[in-house]
């Protein structure tokens, strides 16, 4: 006898297809310092479209960062069990941590809280009571850890998990492909 709430859950094969799959996402229509959040493997996943300015910011805040050429262990959180992340590529050891400097890419889960982290823009700083200067990040609004546009840590913060990056590539400088 199957128990009734095992026969709530969809069959096998049905799990197996949802993980299983690419994503392809037009990068044609994306405007500059605009982050567009996709569901992939159950996971929420942002690309985010940066500026010159957000890339020439980002070395400055080199000097605040935990972790920022992303000398992490190859052990992922636990939700992350059948999702693709990337641990190896060597991009990932670079401030831009993605394929195309402009062009991030990040699973917008937080590595040690598992809540969904929320992009906090330069111009709302004060808002959310950041430092100066303040060139913009991700924000953990379960425990308060704050992430550069690379979802590198902050120092501060106790911790030196960045944001995971889900394995894909780009296709004719047009296509984001998320890759199983």
């Amino acid at each position: 006898a199957v128990p009734f709430v095992q026969s709530l859950n969809p069959p096998e094969f049905k799990r197996i297809l949802d993980y299983d799959y690419s994503l392809r996402i037009d990068l044609g229509e994306m405007e500059e310092e605009s982050l567009y959040v996709y569901s992939w493997q159950g996971v929420p996943i942002g690309v985010l479209i940066r500026s010159k300015k957000n890339l020439d910011n980002l070395e400055k805040m080199e000097q605040y960062l935990a972790n920022p050429f992303s000398e992490q262990s190859k052990t992922l959180p636990r939700w992350t069990r059948h999702k693709s992340i990337d641990v190896s590529s060597d991009f990932l050891k670079t401030r831009y941590r993605s394929v195309q400097s402009n062009i991030f890419v990040v699973t917008m889960v937080s590595p040690e809280s598992g809540c969904m982290v929320k992009l906090v823009k330069a111009d709302e700083r004060e808002k959310y009571g950041f430092p100066s200067p303040w060139y913009g990040g991700f924000l953990d609004p379960c425990n308060g850890k704050v992430f550069d546009l690379s979802g590198r840590i902050f120092r501060s913060k106790k911790s030196d998990k960045n944001l995971l990056i889900p394995k894909y590539g780009i296709h004719e400088n047009q296509f984001l492909i998320l890759k199983p």
